[in-house]
């Protein structure tokens, strides 16, 4: 610092003993200190170590102090190995700093406390929502929801379904000869687990880093949670979603042929993961799984399936009737890829990669006591 700075320091410390009140307590700081930069205070007495936080409670991250002895600046680096500031210690044994001492501060900004996480709001929904709906943050549905007009859900939004209804309504699935036994058609079912139907369209965009999500509120979540995600209205856009943990995943109804699901997850579903009846949707590179039904359903229209990976469910894609263009798929440990055999309806079929589950696959699909089971008669209770 040389002889130049101590004198300078000299000056200023006989200016502030007359500026400045005594110091009344061991380890207080009488005097301004600074939020960066340097300045003069003084010590109230105390160890050397201590100096670091009692000027943080006043805005200043200590980088360095300074006390002037003999006409020589010793210096104290905060946060220091040892031998950085041994020549300090020296001079105060122990790091014991008198009363009355004058430090010269060198000090940063602090660190401004990182702002608290907004709370996130939890709104609860059951029964019949009325005009254009939007939705954020959480949806804790208690019971049927119907959306009487479009549904707009923002990105990052979790909807959860109670395991539960609260407004007892639901109709019975009829038997077709497969689903006879599973009591997830039942209206006992439809009447005790929540649904979301969308009588307009529903604008569903999530991003890669705040999917939206459609999933069970329960602590251990099972398949058939909830019944599922149903919307009326053409040129509905499913897009960056998660849905799982559903009877009949997504659902579009009627036509819809500018509708569309996209870069989206569907899973642990009871019965068919993607519904698509006689909609006509565009269903397109998306991730399928678990399904205990299968994969992508057409009863008829056109439905565009393309660039979807279905893995791991009873059947990858069923076609009833309609003239779907089947392209790009990958459809791996399947009960069967695309069917059934003989096929029906006019589909176009090309570039799929089909990988069969072995015969030997004990896969299923169960609630309570009835599953699904791939292979081995197609039901078991």
């Amino acid at each position: 610092m040389g002889i130049r700075l101590a004198a300078v320091f000299l000056v200023l410390t006989t200016l502030l003993s007359g500026t400045l009140s005594s110091a009344e307590a061991e380890g207080e700081i009488t005097g301004d200190v600074p939020a960066t930069g340097v300045g003069i205070v003084l010590w109230g007495g105390g160890l050397s170590a201590a100096v670091a936080p009692a000027v943080a409670a006043k805005g200043c991250t200590l980088q360095s102090f300074w006390v002037s002895t003999d006409g020589r600046l010793n210096g104290y680096v905060a946060g220091a190995p040892g031998f950085v500031n041994e020549a300090f210690v020296a001079r105060f044994p122990g790091g014991l700093i008198p009363a009355q001492t004058p430090l010269v501060l060198v000090c940063t900004a602090s660190a401004a406390p990182a702002p608290a996480p907004p709370a996130t709001t939890v709104r609860r929904l059951s029964g019949f929502q009325f005009g254009g709906q939007r939705w954020s943050d959480e949806i804790l549905i208690t019971g049927d929801v119907v959306v009487v007009g479009d549904l707009v859900v923002d990105p990052g939004t979790v909807v959860r379904f109670a395991a539960g209804d609260d407004q007892g309504l639901g109709n019975e699935v009829a038997a077709d000869g497969f689903n006879d036994a599973d009591p997830t058609r039942l209206v006992s079912y439809a009447r005790t687990h929540s649904d979301l139907v969308v009588l307009g369209k529903l604008t569903a965009q999530g991003t890669t880093g705040a999917p939206i999500m459609f999933t069970s509120a329960a602590d251990r979540p099972a398949l058939a949670d909830w019944q599922g995600v149903s919307f009326s209205g053409d040129g509905s856009v499913l897009d960056g979603v998660i849905v799982e943990w559903s009877r009949n995943g997504v659902t579009p109804r009627g036509a819809q042929p500018g509708s569309v699901l996209r870069n989206s997850t569907v899973r642990h579903t009871m019965w068919g993961c993607v519904s698509g009846g006689t909609s006509g949707m565009q269903v397109l590179d998306n991730t399928i799984s678990d399904c205990g039904h299968e994969g992508v359903d057409v009863q008829d229209g056109n439905m565009v399936i393309r660039g979807n990976i279905i893995s791991d469910s009873n059947a990858g894609i069923v076609v009833l009737a309609g003239s779907p263009i089947i392209e790009g798929n990958t459809i791996r440990n399947t009960g069967d890829g695309i069917g059934p055999t003989p096929l029906r309806g006019t589909p176009r079929i090309g570039s799929n990669v089909i990988t069969l589950a072995p015969p030997t696959s004990a896969q299923e699909w169960r609630y309570g006591t009835f599953a699904y089971v791939i292979f081995r008669g197609g039901v078991t209770s």
